[in-house]
C-alpha cells in the first residue's frame, strides 16, 4: 500500500513539476509578445497559444504550412530581441 502511494506521490509532483515549466514558459511568451510585429505574425501566434497546428494555421490563411513555419521563426526572432 505505502508503495503504489509512493508512486502516486511521485506521478503527482512530477506533473506539477511539468505544469509549472509550462506555467513559466508561457509567462515569458506573454511577457515579449509586444515584440511581436506584422499582422500576419500575430494572427500565426494567437493560433499556436490557441493550440491550432501548422497545417491548419495555413488551411486557415490559404497558405502552406511551411509558409507557417517560416513565420513562426520570424515570431520567435521578434521575440528573442
Amino acid at each position: 500500500m505505502i508503495r503504489c502511494s509512493q508512486k502516486y506521490n511521485a506521478e503527482v509532483y512530477a506533473l506539477n513539476y511539468r505544469i509549472k515549466e509550462y506555467e513559466q514558459k508561457f509567462a515569458e511568451v506573454q511577457n515579449r509578445i509586444s515584440f511581436v510585429e506584422g499582422d500576419r505574425e500575430v494572427e500565426v501566434l494567437h493560433r499556436l497559444l490557441d493550440g491550432d497546428s501548422m497545417r491548419a494555421i495555413g488551411k486557415h490563411m490559404s497558405v502552406s504550412s511551411t509558409t507557417i513555419f517560416r513565420v513562426r521563426n520570424n515570431i520567435l526572432n521578434q521575440m528573442m530581441k
